[in-house]
């Protein structure tokens, strides 16, 4: 477009404003000037909060449905009557599900948090929980984190990526659980950086997010890998280690492990203990 045509199209809608009071050429009578001051608007600043230091309880569930017959780890399973039972009894108790990004807003000053937030997190990325979770928590409005192997979207009992985008839409975060859930302690260099900055690449390729979060493939750490997970550009890191999480440690943050046999009873004496 021409510089001349530009400014034509420019001076429209001043042009059409002016007509309708008279102006822009098109009267013989022009308004008087004006001679009050302009003032500037004002810059509208980010509000910030007092940044947030309370102790979060960040859960950690697997499987949501009951194993099947010879399943290798059958504690890695929650039924969903289990499961539905517990994320109602925390919203009776005043419990709101968060995401970890939004606790890390809220650690750095940049977001408010209500009362007695808490952190849903499902590790793998199983079809049971896109089956038996999503539903729940969307009726709920409450957001969940799945740490998600990608491996596991080529998996006949894991979530599609297509589901997984879904899921996201829903108000889920998305954090990496690597690419092939091996023991990173006994990774050489090369593969390590492929698990985890791989991963991000893959999942910012795959789903046009940017992770932050990462979570340990079966807990399993140490200070190398700590070091490889900060260098790859993540902000925290979910461990199996049990308690409460706080910005002290943000690459060793404790989690609850929920199973089975806790039902709601046990679920509410572990939070109760861990809050002492």
């Amino acid at each position: 477009m021409s510089r001349g045509r530009w400014l034509a199209l420019a001076l429209v809608p001043a042009c059409s404003i002016a007509v309708l009071s008279g102006g822009c050429g098109g009267s013989k009578h022009q308004p008087a000037r004006t001679t009050a001051k302009r003032t500037r608007p004002r810059a509208v600043l980010p509000v910030h909060v007092r940044p947030y230091h309370r102790p979060v309880p960040i859960l950690m569930y697997h499987e949501v449905r009951k194993p099947p017959p010879g399943a290798p780890n059958p504690r890695l399973f929650v039924s969903a009557r289990t499961f539905r039972a517990q994320v109602r009894w925390l919203e009776r108790r005043g419990f709101h599900g968060i995401t970890l990004v939004q606790l890390q807003e809220a650690w750095r000053g940049r977001r408010k948090l209500p009362r007695r937030p808490v952190v849903l997190t499902f590790d793998d990325g199983y079809l049971s929980v896109y089956q038996n979770v999503v539903p729940v928590l969307r009726r709920m409005r409450w957001p969940g984190v799945l740490n998600l192997a990608l491996g596991n979207t080529k998996s006949a009992e894991g979530v599609t990526r297509p589901e997984v985008k879904r899921m996201m839409r829903g108000g889920w975060e998305l954090a990496s659980h690597t690419i092939s859930h091996l023991d990173l302690t006994t990774l050489g260099s090369t593969q390590l950086r492929q698990e985890l900055v791989g991963s991000r690449r893959l999942i910012r390729r795959w789903f046009h997010v940017t992770v932050s979060d990462f979570c340990y493939p079966a807990g399993r750490y140490n200070r190398r890998v700590m070091r490889a997970v900060r260098r790859a550009g993540y902000r925290t890191a979910t461990t199996v280690s049990p308690g409460l999480a706080t910005p002290r440690h943000p690459f060793e943050l404790p989690r609850v492990r929920v199973e089975e046999s806790d039902r709601v009873a046990g679920l509410a004496g572990t939070l109760a203990a861990l809050r002492r």
